[in-house]
């Protein structure tokens, strides 16, 4: 189980709105990820937004990876298929 967050940002792999996936190119493994925006901590979200996120992904440490990610990766508009 992997659940990581930071500032209003959260990952939950137990969230069917959450996901991951995984690329490999020119030797380096990627991950595209939806996490879901909660809104400022004095104004959550009724309803979170999903906000994609891509960047290098070490699976030997996930959770540095994922906040990696949220700290320096780029946006995406929608999931590639």
């Amino acid at each position: 189980m992997l659940v990581v967050e930071i500032n209003n940002i959260r990952f939950d792999d137990n969230n069917e709105n959450c996901s991951i996936q995984y690329f490999r190119t020119q030797g380096y493994l990627f991950a595209f990820v939806q996490a879901l925006d909660l809104g400022r901590i004095d104004l959550r979200l009724k309803k979170p937004k999903p906000k994609r996120y891509w960047g290098l992904w070490d699976n030997n440490e996930p959770e540095k990876s994922m906040l990696n990610i949220f700290r320096n990766g780029s946006r995406w508009p929608s999931l590639p298929k």
